[in-house]
């Protein structure tokens, strides 16, 4: 990347902290528009034996931290009239199955519920 010699306190701080066993591991990327200016992965894929180290291309399970955003997106369609919170997910996103397969529940799938974590996915 051309912009390898920007940041270099952030990216020193990243590594730091993976070195100092305060995270496991962490990715940064900052963008400025439609460019890319730092990139950086710092730390242990498997933090207990150390056999694997992060990279750019390493993919995190960001858990229930998506909720914040889906939840956001949600609620502009929502206040601009794109969508109701008692509209079905598959009526916005067709192709939406989830990680695993969506089965019929009692409570529908909806942003409402889904915001909530009230959403009917099932255990496993």
């Amino acid at each position: 990347m051309k912009n390898a010699s920007l940041f270099p306190k952030t990216r020193f701080l990243l590594d730091q902290a993976a070195r100092d066993d305060r995270v496991p591991a962490s990715q940064l990327s900052i963008r400025k528009k439609d460019r890319l200016l730092l990139t950086h992965a710092a730390g242990w894929i498997d933090p207990e034996t150390k056999q694997r180290l992060t990279g750019n291309e390493t993919l995190f399970d960001l858990a229930s931290v998506t909720k914040l955003f889906t939840t956001a997106a949600f609620m502009k369609l929502t206040l601009n009239g794109s969508l109701r919170l008692d509209d079905p997910v598959c009526s916005i996103l067709p192709d939406f199955t989830g990680s695993r397969p969506v089965r019929s529940f009692e409570e529908p799938l909806d942003p409402e519920n889904s915001a909530t974590s009230a959403a009917a996915l099932p255990d496993r």
